[in-house]
């Protein structure tokens, strides 16, 4: 990645702004957003909040130099939105701004210069939200489910809508089974629309995984008579090799990488080395789909500090996790 980019300057001046653009690395957070530069080379983290509130910076961390480096930060707050990455640019859909108000703003973080773009795609847009799901889904970006409110007030949505990311349109979709938060949602590789985990309607964590065509609305249950991930939200659902799903996250105590080929589940080894149980996390997939990368989120103990930091990266053939930083 190079400096001049990371720093904003032109490349006879960033070396000289080197010790100045540099730091230790992005403070701990949660229900942040992550993708990797197009390039490949940098994986970057925005937004989110942590122990002492919102975070408004960005930073990007260089594979290859193994270093922590702030770029240009947000417009506004993202927290507890939904995002996707495409080659060329992180999309980033709702959540909540300062005051913790769900918003339909949409942002474009251009991963080549690391500049934003609020954009106003045509269309209906889906109501204000935060938690709900979301995925990419080859041109499109699929965001369904979440919530608004809180506590006796709070409404689940179960509805499903695709913003075309080349036309910058929306469209309303068949509705979900049922409403639903914190639910993860990947495509495999024949099509199929996989939703797994979340929190129902009355505050029930889930361990259902559905299965079905998002543009006809018809879903069905996997029910496994074997090994397959328990209740789990706020996690991880990405595609993998060979046209499977893979699961990380969300429960208190359980860290393997879960693999859905179609027919059933297979895990990683527990006991090898594994990012510690967390959710509300951040991920980007690499371009080949080979790699997932993690970073941060909400642990399930209590720590000196109540967020976490670490970075991370998994090999989704094998199933085994690489510590990146610190």
């Amino acid at each position: 990645m190079e400096l001049s980019r990371v720093c904003g300057l032109p490349a006879f001046a960033a070396a000289l702004a080197l010790s100045a653009c540099a730091k230790e690395g992005p403070a701990p957070r949660y229900s942040h957003v992550a993708a990797l530069t197009a390039d490949g080379e940098a994986l970057c983290v925005a937004g989110g909040a942590g122990g002492d509130g919102r975070r408004p910076d960005a930073w990007c961390f260089d594979l290859a130099r193994g270093r922590w480096e702030e770029v240009t930060p947000p417009p506004a707050p993202i927290f507890r939105a939904c995002h996707v990455q495409t080659a060329e640019a992180a999309w980033i859909v709702g959540g909540a701004d300062a005051e913790g108000e769900p918003v339909d703003t949409v942002w474009r973080w251009d991963l080549a210069d690391l500049t934003w773009e609020e954009r106003s795609p045509e269309g209906f847009p889906p109501p204000r939200r935060v938690k709900a799901g979301c995925t990419l889904d080859g041109e499109r970006m699929l965001l369904g489910g979440g919530r608004i409110g809180d506590g006796d007030e709070q409404q689940l949505y179960g509805d499903l809508f695709a913003l075309n990311l080349t036309t910058l349109t929306w469209e309303e979709l068949p509705q979900l089974p049922d409403p639903i938060q914190r639910q993860a949602m990947a495509p495999m590789g024949d099509g199929t629309l996989a939703i797994l985990g979340g929190i129902d309607a009355e505050g029930e964590r889930l361990a259902t995984l559905l299965l079905g065509d998002p543009d006809r609305g018809q879903y069905t249950g996997y029910f496994s008579s074997g090994e397959a991930p328990e209740r789990r939200a706020s996690h991880t659902l990405v595609p993998a090799p060979g046209g499977a799903v893979v699961a990380w996250g969300g429960h208190p105590t359980d860290t393997a990488l879960w693999r859905y080929d179609g027919v059933g589940f297979t895990h990683s080894d527990a006991g090898e080395e594994a990012p510690s149980a967390r959710d509300a996390h951040a991920t980007a997939p690499s371009a080949d789909g080979a790699a997932l990368y993690l970073m941060g989120g909400d642990p399930f103990v209590d720590l000196d500090d109540p967020f976490l930091s670490d970075l991370w990266r998994a090999d989704l053939t094998t199933l085994t996790w690489e510590r990146l930083h610190p």
